[in-house]
């Protein structure tokens, strides 16, 4: 699988940080702690990708995941984009400051 750009929302973090990573699933789930649960943010391909078991495990709230979901996000979550036939496509500072969201 190629790389892909997405925006990483770490807890405690004030805005999203851009990071080029392989693309593969076990990445995904490593970055956010276990199993990723996807909510879509229905902005330009946009979707919000979190570990689906976080409170169980007891990670901390995450603000400003939160704030993107409107609903309560634990732990590290991500930003990732797909195209219309629902292939990975990278996140861009562009994407996300058109949707009012700061990027790095």
């Amino acid at each position: 699988m190629t790389s892909v750009v997405v925006a990483v929302l770490s807890v405690g973090a004030s805005r999203p940080v851009l990071e080029t990573v392989d693309g593969e699933l076990s990445t995904f789930q490593r970055m956010v702690g276990g199993y990723v649960e996807s909510l879509r943010l229905n902005r330009a391909g946009l979707a919000l990708w979190f570990d689906e078991d976080g409170l169980r495990h007891g990670w901390a709230m995450n603000w400003l995941a939160s704030a993107f979901a409107q609903r309560r996000i634990v732990g590290t979550a991500l930003i990732v984009r797909s195209d219309a036939n629902g292939n990975l496509v990278d996140v861009t500072s562009a994407t996300l400051d058109v949707e009012g969201w700061c990027g790095q």
